[in-house]
């Protein structure tokens, strides 16, 4: 019923927005296709709801089975050589660090670093002073990796995922981050 009421709004908003409907579209085939809609959603069931326990077993034997038939079809894509040559360059000691301000017009410039010293990455600080050097002085305000295990069933590392900050203003101490 809902699904027919909506279909009506959809056609009346569309009409009323100079939009020209076809004359052989009247309201009676949209609601007749919205019934048709709903009558095949209440009677099928969707094949890959299991999927939604993401770590369930079935979830995770699916997505087994699934990649090794991409990958007997198309190969293993960590063999070819862009895959090597991309790798090269995301481990590549020479990357540049981006680095964005936080508090005002002298406020430190913070940066997330991963390498093979840092895993899960590092989130550091330094001045603009200092960045500009040839070789920056870091300072660690979060370490990933050395953060105990999360204590969920969900995950077994930490992933960054960004930061959020408290906008103290111009004045403000900028302290707090999540």
């Amino acid at each position: 019923m809902l699904l027919r009421l909506s279909s009506t709004i959809a056609l009346s908003s569309v009409s009323s927005l100079g939009f020209a409907i076809p004359r052989h579209v009247t309201r009676s085939t949209f609601t007749t296709t919205a019934s048709k809609m709903t009558e095949t959603s209440r009677t099928n069931e969707d094949p890959h709801k299991f999927l939604e326990n993401i770590l369930g077993d079935d979830s995770l034997a699916w997505v087994k089975e699934q990649n090794t038939a991409c990958i007997s079809k198309f190969g293993d894509p960590t063999e070819t050589d862009e895959y090597k040559r991309i790798l090269s360059i995301l481990d590549s000691k020479d990357k540049i660090p981006s680095i964005a301000q936080i508090g005002g017009k002298d406020g430190m410039f913070y940066n997330f670093w991963q390498d093979e010293k840092h895993v899960q990455g590092i989130w550091r600080k330094t001045s603009l002073e200092s960045y500009k050097s040839t070789s920056p002085e870091w300072e660690t305000v979060l370490d990933l990796d050395a953060l105990p295990p999360p204590t969920t069933d969900t995950a077994s590392t930490w992933v960054w995922h960004g930061s959020s900050l408290l906008d103290e203003g111009i004045d403000g101490k900028w302290d707090r981050a999540l």
